[in-house]
């Protein structure tokens, strides 16, 4: 997946190139289509051709194997080094991403069964425009993994948005979901369902929509976009509570860990007055918004506090929130005393009045306050509900003026801010005296607000014992909470006893998870009548929620009930030439099927962080950890795993142990899954807590698992302690495989030796003489893993001898014999190219694959701007270290 190092993690997670299921095309194909055209404007210069040329054609021939001989150690080898290229560029664009696409299409070609290396091609071809090599790339990754549904996926909805029209769409959709698609996974036809019922939408088939998206329901419980498109489209054919419920219990299941589906279970609960089950609900959701952000936010506390309300009475809310408010209170006045007592200042200090709950709690406060009969303290959080709504309208005020602020909006919460503040005074009786004249100096300093001051007529009529005319202003005003809540007080004062009941029960319907609707249900209790709160249906609704299994509730702090993680070491000893790898298992353990990606239940993002053993003497510089995305699947069913074998090495990890083979390594790999910064409390109202990522470290999210690997040794090159003598007998010798870890321990030496065995200059140039000889004698495979393993000459300058004998022989080969090798004119044009005059632009005539004068074109145009390329950066090991990778196997 696209992402950076862990150094870097803001950009990491914030998706600034692609998010870590843009690969995903799960959606409809009217979202589909805006993906694949919602370019930016570099991108669409890219599609034209303005800036290399076009590119589909290039790719069709290439990745088809083109009669590639298989060589997965090139593959690595162009992978790595097409990705460190990528990290070079602070921002890819387009044109870097298809560079990429293009080398890595030659790795491809080399490892066609590597699932991961196709993967990333389909990554970079999208990063790209390049939808056709996207599409290459995706048939390669099914062909190498048969289970990828996401790749299936991307390959059938391309297919069908080929078609012209609607019908056209729909016939293929009828042939993947009638009997020819059958053995097609079910989560993919699910999601083709969806997008057929959308189309069928679309023109207008409405009995054709409802077939289909019962389909896509029916045949993937994990589809949620399908489950909440049904909950919302019965849910405006039908007032039925318990079929809406119904409902939202079936896109529960699709997403158990959505904290907005908890809080519609338990409005939805409440409604009905099954006020119990509702805090079931309530809790699940409060829990997994505090797991996302580190706090509840203020509505849901707000609702948190009105059902607190109904089911423990009005007293237990203020026993919840006034000793908090008066111990810190309490602890203010003491600050400043001592600061007096000190004779220190004390104009910093927050004052024990300026403590304040936010305005919906202190709504909730006042009321349960004017409830329990306590005048006093009623007055005392008046006074504090007038200083919250004081402050933030001296705050809108303040910036009302700025350019660019929505005028209007700003006027809108003022009123609205003074309007709560007015009803409160007028239902509680206090103050109420003021209502009218506020509303005069108001109006004469801002006469704008007059026509929406009007609102507040009936609670200040209210408020005067105009009971009639006060219910005569609010049904002429239509319904709001407010004004039916007046309205039933009104009612209440004129004895009319039926009417009230009536008011205050639609209002702990409608409102039954705010102050309205919690105070309505006590004075329908203060009548003898609360218990009618708990209607028929909602005894019904009481009964169903029972069928709710308790692990769903357990998984918001247990994420190991419903998934298992763990991390491999297949191999613990292993040389030089091989890569260190690991291998990740993810099961769903759960009763039900989840879906998999990122931030989903089973999220697929991962990060392993690597540790090098202190013991391992000698080794110079850093691991970096990587960012793996295994969007693989689309979902996991009861039991089924997904087990993925990979690299357990960043490609800089990977290059930095390689250019030291003199050195024994013992590593070991930690894997967080869901990963994020860890943040301390106290910053937890900071705008941007990833910035902290560096100090604080990287955790596991809270609903991600963890697991470590056992330790494993990377064993020193034997080939490392020799001199270049001996090097230099090896590398004119007939082995092969010898002579490859020849060349590996000549790059070290050459580039990273070990303190004290740096070679003078005259072994260098001896050395690479014998590295000359044996890449004129050398295969093109051989030929392609020198340059791209060997430093070049802004590196290690006596390397300018090799870089120049392997431009002469492309040149010579390609101008008298008329012979060109792909594989290494594209490694030399990637390490071995400084100059926009190289010679080495020659040869392009001669070629026959399109992809290498891609390749020249981005090469040689970075040259012209002087940015930074594998060929000219350097001296030295730091500047092949760039803190940005940008895939993960």
């Amino acid at each position: 997946m696209i992402g950076r190092t862990h150094r870097s993690f803001k950009r990491a997670t914030s998706g600034s190139v692609i998010g870590a299921g843009a690969c995903v095309f799960a959606g409809s194909l009217a979202m589909w289509a805006g993906l694949a055209h919602g370019a930016s404007e570099d991108m669409v210069r890219a599609e034209r051709g303005k800036e290399h040329g076009k590119v589909a054609s290039a790719f069709i021939s290439g990745l088809g194997g083109g009669g590639v001989e298989t060589d997965p150690v090139l593959a690595s080898h162009f992978y790595r080094m097409s990705v460190l290229d990528l990290g070079l560029r602070e921002v890819p664009s387009p044109t870097d991403y298809q560079l990429t696409t293009t080398l890595l299409s030659f790795a491809s070609d080399l490892d066609p069964t590597n699932a991961s290396i196709a993967r990333s091609v389909v990554e970079a071809a999208w990063s790209a425009g390049d939808l056709d090599t996207m599409m290459l790339a995706t048939r390669r990754v099914i062909t190498s993994d048969p289970h990828d549904t996401v790749a299936q996926l991307r390959l059938i909805s391309s297919v069908i948005n080929k078609q012209q029209t609607i019908d056209d769409r729909l016939r293929y959709y009828d042939r993947y979901l009638g009997q020819t698609g059958r053995a097609i996974d079910a989560s993919v036809r699910s999601r083709l369902a969806l997008d057929a019922a959308l189309l069928e939408r679309e023109r207008g088939n409405m009995q054709g929509f409802i077939e289909r998206l019962h389909l896509a329901t029916k045949l993937d419980i994990t589809n949620k976009s399908a489950a909440s498109l049904t909950a919302q489209f019965h849910s405006q054919l039908t007032d039925d509570q318990l079929l809406q419920l119904e409902y939202q219990f079936r896109l529960l299941f699709a997403d158990p860990l959505d904290p907005n589906v908890h809080l519609m279970i338990a409005r939805i609960l409440a409604s009905e007055g099954g006020f119990d089950p509702a805090h079931r609900f309530l809790e699940n959701s409060i829990m997994l918004f505090r797991l996302e952000s580190g706090r509840v936010p203020s509505m849901i506390e707000e609702i948190r506090l009105a059902l607190d309300w109904q089911t423990d009475g009005p007293q237990a809310v203020l026993d919840d929130l006034n000793p908090m408010l008066r111990d810190q209170r309490a602890q203010a006045k003491q600050q400043i005393e001592n600061y007096i007592e000190a004779q220190l200042p004390t104009d910093g200090l927050i004052k024990p009045e300026e403590i304040l709950y936010e305005l919906g709690v202190d709504k909730i406060r006042l009321l349960a306050t004017y409830n329990q009969g306590d005048q006093e303290q009623t007055q005392d959080v008046l006074n504090d509900i007038e200083r919250t709504v004081n402050n933030e309208i001296g705050a809108i005020g303040s910036v009302l003026a700025n350019e660019g602020v929505d005028q209007r909006a700003m006027m809108l919460r003022i009123v609205s801010l003074f309007s709560d503040y007015q009803v409160m005074r007028a239902i509680v009786g206090l103050g109420s005296d003021k209502i009218r004249p506020d509303i005069a100096d108001l109006t004469k300093t801002i006469p704008a607000f007059e026509p929406y001051l009007a609102l507040i007529e009936p609670m200040a009529l209210y408020a005067e014992g105009s009971y009639e005319l006060a219910i005569e202003q609010a049904n002429k005003q239509g319904s709001s909470p407010a004004l039916d809540l007046i309205r039933g007080l009104a009612s209440e004062k004129l004895g009319r006893r039926e009417e009230s009941i009536e008011l205050f029960f639609k209002l702990s319907q409608e409102n039954a998870l705010d102050s309205y609707g919690a105070f309505a249900r006590s004075q329908l209790f203060s009548y003898g009548v609360g218990d009618m709160t708990l209607t028929a249906v909602g005894k019904e609704m009481v009964e169903a929620t029972k069928t709710i299994p308790d692990w769903v509730d357990q998984m918001n702090s247990r994420p190991s009930i419903y998934m298992y993680l763990d991390l491999e070491v297949p191999k613990k000893r292993f040389g030089i030439l091989e890569q260190s790898m690991i291998k990740i298992r993810l099961k769903n353990v759960s009763p039900i099927p989840l879906s998999l990606g990122p931030s989903q239940p089973i999220d697929s993002r991962f990060l392993i962080l690597p540790s090098i053993d202190q013991d391992s003497a000698g080794f110079q510089g850093e691991a970096v950890s990587k960012v793996l995305g295994l969007n693989h699947r689309l979902r996991l069913r009861p039991l089924e795993e997904m087990e993925v074998t990979l690299p357990a090495d960043s490609v800089q990890t990977q290059w930095l142990l390689q250019m030291q083979p003199n050195v024994s390594i013992r590593q070991r790999y930690r894997l967080l899954q869901g990963f994020r910064p860890r943040v301390s409390d106290d910053i937890l109202d900071r705008l941007d807590p990833e910035a902290d990522a560096a100090i604080y470290g990287i955790v596991n999210s809270p609903l991600g698992l963890t697991s470590e690997s056992d330790i494993l040794q990377r064993l020193m090159l034997e080939e490392s302690t020799f001199d270049v003598d001996e090097l230099a007998q090896v590398l004119d010798g007939p082995d092969e495989t010898a002579r490859r870890r020849a060349v590996i321990a000549s790059a070290g030496r050459l580039l990273l030796p070990a303190t004290g065995e740096e070679l003078p200059a005259i072994k260098q140039s001896q050395l690479v003489g014998a590295l000359m000889e044996l890449y004129t004698r050398a295969d093109s495979n051989e030929r392609a893993r020198m340059i791209l393993v060997l430093p070049h000459r802004h590196q290690v300058p006596k390397m300018m001898s090799f870089d120049d004998h392997v431009v002469s022989l492309i040149v010579s080969d390609a101008l008298i014999d008329s012979r060109v090798d792909s594989l290494v004119l594209a490694a030399a044009l990637l390490t071995r190219t400084d100059a926009v005059d190289s010679p080495i632009f020659e040869v392009l005539d001669q070629t026959n694959d399109p992809r290498l004068v891609i390749i020249a074109e981005i090469i040689r145009n970075r040259l012209g701007l002087f940015s930074p390329t594998l060929g000219t950066i350097g001296p030295g090991v730091e500047s092949m270290m760039p803190t940005k990778e940008r895939f993960g196997q």
